[in-house]
């Protein structure tokens, strides 16, 4: 009965998936701008308080599960050409919780980038003080790692880690410009995965310094001043949950995600964007769900007509990459939502310590809101992608990060009418301030146990 039973829901599932697609196709294809069969505006919160970024841990069922939470920030200096990656988080798993900070801190080359410094700290989770469900801190004196709100729109990260390269150190304050929370109608005591993008469009000052192992001799080099200016943007946002997108086979079953700064002398004059998917093996198919939110002035793109800003969306696609594929829902916050899209191509083999993976050279992002349309065209080169290692539920996850990538950026203001044309407002290769990640379970010689 049993066998039976688990027959019967499958042809009900798939039943249910041919209908769906009837429906969608007799709907939609005549107003293929507007593409999901379900579509509402969701409640997001823009510029959300500290509060949004809080740790989750104590509020939701994990039920034996592994719970993560992470808050990340890439600081990018467009005239030095380098990244500065630095992850707060924890980790939870059988072996006990810790918290751990990871830093990676690149220079763009002709031939790849440069690793100027990789490292990590990690301590165990009972030696970590915690206030305000946010701030958090352990080690001491030259040793401190911290991260603290200091308010809405200001963060302040302290650390230092040390490895083959020397000693990196850091002392930044961060300066939200814009920020986003999209999933407040859908929070539950459900352990899934969920972000917050609490400041994608910041500016940063502070400073970093980088010591490397030398000779006693040798003058101490001096830090590297971060400005509020022109030359720098930073990404700041956060995730938690207890799954992470996977699948059989695991490169099937990615996240992907980008960021993007057209900086301006007027920091609120800057084109911002960022977005993501995820694809799920579930039981009753593939499912794959994505967002993205941008900022998007008036000003710098010449547009007359009202346009909310930010404007962002969600959306899920069932069935994903079959013949049966259905666009089953999206929200925006502006109560429009056309299909969003991201195609990998110019697969190629990215080798480094720790083993050998397919990676894209080619991601193209496709969304829009009610006003604009937008294409992100990343072209990284497999020497600007570098591996971030992660574990989780007993994987080894490699999350693939290229940043600086030659990218070709397009913005269309859509027609106000059927009879006018719609008009290229923005249309320029840039090659600073971004990144592009595709991320999965590939083959590694990695183990859960030597991963920070």
């Amino acid at each position: 009965m049993g066998r039976c039973g688990s027959l019967i829901g499958v042809v009900f599932v798939v039943i249910l998936a041919v209908l769906a697609r009837f429906v969608y196709d007799a709907h939609f294809l005549a107003r293929p701008d507007e593409a999901f069969a379900i579509q509402k505006t969701h409640n997001a919160t823009v510029n959300p308080a500290t509060h949004h970024s809080r740790l989750r841990r104590h509020e939701l069922d994990i039920s034996n599960q592994s719970f993560f939470q992470w808050w990340n920030f890439l600081v990018f200096d467009a005239e030095a050409g380098t990244n500065l990656n630095i992850i707060y988080g924890l980790n939870e798993a059988s072996s006990g919780t810790v918290a751990k900070v990871g830093v990676a801190y690149r220079k763009k080359g002709s031939g790849g980038d440069a690793v100027l410094f990789a490292g990590y700290r990690t301590a165990p989770w009972s030696t970590v003080k915690m206030s305000n469900a946010f701030d958090m801190q352990f080690g001491a004196g030259d040793s401190l790692c911290s991260l603290t709100a200091l308010d809405d729109n200001t963060y302040h990260l302290i650390g230092s880690a040390e490895s083959s390269q020397g000693r990196l150190s850091w002392n930044l304050k961060v300066h939200r410009l814009n920020g986003y929370y999209g999933a407040l109608d859908q929070e539950s005591k459900d352990c899934m995965l969920s972000s917050t993008l609490f400041g994608y469009h910041s500016q940063t000052s502070g400073q970093v310094l980088l010591t490397p192992k030398a000779a006693p001799k040798v003058p101490a080099p001096a830090p590297t001043e971060i400005t509020r200016t022109a030359r720098f943007r930073t990404y700041a946002a956060g995730s938690w949950g207890c799954h992470l997108p996977y699948g059989t086979p695991a490169i099937e079953y990615p996240w992907t995600w980008f960021w993007l700064v057209v900086p301006s002398a007027d920091a609120s004059q800057d084109l911002a964007m960022v977005g993501g998917t995820g694809r799920f093996q579930t039981p009753v198919g593939p499912v794959e769900g994505g967002y993205w939110t941008g900022s998007v002035p008036e000003a710098n793109l010449n547009v007359s007509r009202t346009a909310r800003t930010p404007v962002s969306g969600r959306y899920i696609k069932m069935l994903h990459n079959t013949t049966l594929e259905f666009l089953l829902q999206a929200s925006a916050s502006h109560g429009y939502f056309s299909n969003f899209s991201v195609e990998q191509s110019k697969w190629e083999i990215f080798t480094d310590d720790s083993g050998m993976a397919w990676l894209p050279t080619r991601q193209t992002f496709r969304f829009a809101s009610a006003v604009h349309s937008f294409v992100v065209d990343f072209h990284p080169t497999i020497a600007q992608y570098f591996r971030a290692p992660i574990v989780h539920d007993g994987k080894v996850f490699s999350d693939f990060r290229a940043v600086g990538v030659r990218t070709h950026f397009t913005v269309t203001a859509k027609p106000s009418s059927p009879s006018d044309k719609a008009t290229v407002l923005f249309d320029q290769w840039v090659d600073t301030m971004n990144a592009v990640e595709f991320a999965y379970v590939a083959p590694t010689t990695l183990t859960p146990d030597g991963v920070f």
